[in-house]
């Protein structure tokens, strides 16, 4: 995972010191939670990379959803559906939680990146610092998963999603047509699935690598932020 990154290393003890005074207020001491600021951002940089993290787990349990109807005996056209639902809602939100894990990196605070103009403001402060860099990587994970965002939109406000060969597919189970052998059809439907599965299972890699690579990018910047009060 994301979070295992090696450049993400320089935050380990101020992200120690702060999850063991988080956890001695959980048990009731003290009071109060005391933390530096180095100790704050070191929590904010982790959690933001977990929410990353998540995504990019529930991409893969959505592909393995997938890959298990594309070899199935008898592959079911809507546990494929329910499947590709899952991967779109989760897939888009990874360039949102992209901007908010540079936001919180370069110094932004939660409040501010977390606002609905939060991407906006980020990539401002980007170009404000002339990190040409980051925004290259940032605007290359927008144009890979933007073809998706109106998928996902139709699967989160509208409708089920669906394809021509989707639609085709519950026709003709619906309809049992008797020219149509069943063998026949659950072929076409296994290899269907099939490239869907490694289709989304590529798309997958290719936005976890630009996320490898915008940590790396961001790199110099986690391990030499000063520690402002």
């Amino acid at each position: 995972m994301l979070i295992e990154h090696p450049a993400l290393a320089a935050i380990t003890e101020d992200l120690r010191t702060c999850l063991v005074k988080m956890l001695a207020h959980a048990k009731g001491r003290p009071p109060q939670v005391q933390v530096s600021s180095a100790e704050h951002r070191a929590y904010a940089i982790f959690s933001r990379v977990s929410e990353i993290d998540n995504c990019l787990r529930s991409l893969r349990i959505a592909i393995a959803g997938l890959q298990a109807e594309a070899t199935s005996d008898s592959p079911n056209v809507e546990q494929y559906r329910y499947h590709v639902e899952n991967y779109l809602l989760r897939l888009t939100g990874i360039y949102d939680r992209a901007c908010r894990f540079v936001g919180v990196a370069v110094g932004m605070t939660s409040q501010e990146v977390d606002r609905q103009s939060g991407n906006s403001d980020v990539l401002r402060n980007l170009k404000g610092s002339d990190a040409r860099s980051t925004i290259e990587i940032l605007v290359e994970l927008k144009t890979l998963l933007e073809p998706y965002w109106r998928n996902r939109n139709v699967v989160a406000h509208a409708e089920e999603f669906s394809s021509r060969e989707i639609g085709l597919f519950v026709t003709i189970s619906q309809v049992e047509l008797e020219s149509v052998s069943p063998d026949e059809l659950h072929n076409l439907m296994a290899e269907h699935f099939r490239d869907g599965a490694l289709d989304y299972g590529l798309l997958a890699l290719q936005a976890e690598g630009l996320l490898c690579r915008l940590i790396e990018d961001l790199a110099p910047t986690i391990a030499s932020l000063p520690d402002v009060p």
